[in-house]
């Protein structure tokens, strides 16, 4: 009957779309050649922007030997904080790479970032990697990333030191890195608050000053001629 006809179509067609699918090779975003690509820069975990900036100029001297009319590289635009929009990131920095036309250039974006990070790889005082971007997907951070949960951070930082150090020993693995760090500087202050309410001083002025001390802090805006601006109170 034609329903039976129907039937072994079906499965006909299942067993061949199965079949293509362990023969056809496959990915998850195809490559792309977009022309651009990021350089990502960590210092120190609670380095300041002085320090930053600074690391960040020794990696600018490298990417200068590859700008230039015969060069791959048009021009590098540098950041610090790496991190976009509200960040304290003050560790961090990125340098956004822009290369010739294709047609001005016989290398593609993953070659020259290759062939840049073995230069950036002598740098000292700070990790450098080079971070092209997929295919269809717009994503941002490695290009793939492992999650590890356990019952206390402790022994998760155990096993994450072991698995960087055997990725680490894999040459097709760079710049891999971990989320949770346990080595920034931090200070933990005890507040006296019997003698700050004798004082008629809240807890929350305690911090702002904190915060101006040892930072900024925005208190207002201007406005000059038609552009607004920030007014950050720091001390010296």
């Amino acid at each position: 009957t034609r329903t039976w006809v129907y039937i072994v179509v079906m499965i006909l067609s299942l067993l061949a779309s199965a079949l293509l699918l362990k023969v056809l090779p496959s990915e998850l975003a195809p490559a792309e050649d977009r022309g651009s690509f990021q350089i990502m820069i960590d210092g120190p975990e609670g380095a300041g922007f002085d320090y930053t900036v600074g690391q960040v100029q020794q990696v600018e001297k490298i990417v200068s030997g590859f700008v230039g009319e015969d060069e791959p590289i048009v021009r590098a635009n540098p950041r610090v904080p790496g991190g976009w929009g509200s960040s304290e990131e003050m560790h961090t920095g990125r340098i956004s790479v822009f290369l010739q036309p294709w047609r001005q250039r016989d290398v593609s974006t993953p070659d020259v970032a290759a062939e840049l990070q073995t230069h950036l790889n002598d740098l000292r005082g700070v990790r450098v990697r080079t971070q092209v971007g997929g295919g269809l997907v717009r994503s941002q951070g490695q290009p793939f990333q492992i999650v590890l949960g356990g019952p206390e951070y402790a022994e998760i930082a155990q096993w994450r030191d072991r698995m960087l150090l055997r990725m680490a020993d894999n040459p097709g693995l760079v710049g891999t890195d971990s989320d949770y760090k346990e080595t920034r500087p931090q200070m933990r202050v005890n507040i006296d608050r019997q003698r700050a309410a004798d004082l008629g001083v809240s807890v929350t002025a305690i911090g702002s000053a904190l915060e101006t001390m040892m930072g900024s802090r925005r208190v207002t805006t201007f406005v000059d001629n038609g552009e607004e601006y920030d007014v950050l109170v720091q001390a010296g």
